[in-house]
């Protein structure tokens, strides 16, 4: 949809180059959002090469430092940029596996703020990445967000809440 956006990886430096390239698209609220969706795809194709450069070390070292800013690009009021977001956490889950369970818990919450949206278009993207989470992330790094969410006076929260635990 937005290129190719294909990343080659020979050394930690060109991971690091190309995480901070990242950054400062996503950082930038100013840009426009088919930029900030192209480096989202970046991204993903980065997280993929680490895995076949054995480079992933270094690839979650730069994840600390975007995962705020991806964060971000799950609240924008875009259904392209969520689902671009949504499939990027996707992506990393699938990529990263195990690696992941650190980051997770970071994310659940960005994602189910979403879950409960009225909107398909807004909602799946963010039901797709957190069933990705369970699937490849390990129970205690993700029961202790949806019970957190609970005590949310929103009843469809709650009900998502306890579909995510019994699945």
């Amino acid at each position: 949809m937005f290129g190719k956006g294909e990343v080659r990886i020979h050394s930690s430096q060109d991971v690091a180059e190309v995480i901070e390239d990242i950054t400062v698209v996503l950082s930038n609220k100013d840009a426009d959002w088919d930029v900030r969706a192209k480096a989202l795809v970046r991204l993903q194709n980065l997280v993929r090469a680490c895995t076949v450069a054995n480079e992933m070390d270094s690839f979650c070292a730069g994840l600390n430092k975007i995962k705020p800013f991806l964060a971000e690009q799950l609240q924008d009021p875009r259904s392209l940029m969520v689902k671009e977001a949504g499939h990027t956490i996707e992506v990393l889950c699938e990529t990263m596996r195990e690696s992941f369970d650190r980051f997770a818990e970071f994310f659940i919450p960005s994602c189910l703020h979403h879950t409960v949206n009225k909107v398909l278009a807004m909602s799946e993207p963010g039901h797709l990445a957190i069933q990705s989470i369970i699937e490849t992330c390990t129970p205690d790094t993700s029961v202790p967000s949806f019970l957190t969410h609970f005590k949310s006076k929103n009843a469809a929260m709650r009900t998502r809440c306890m579909e995510y635990i019994t699945a």
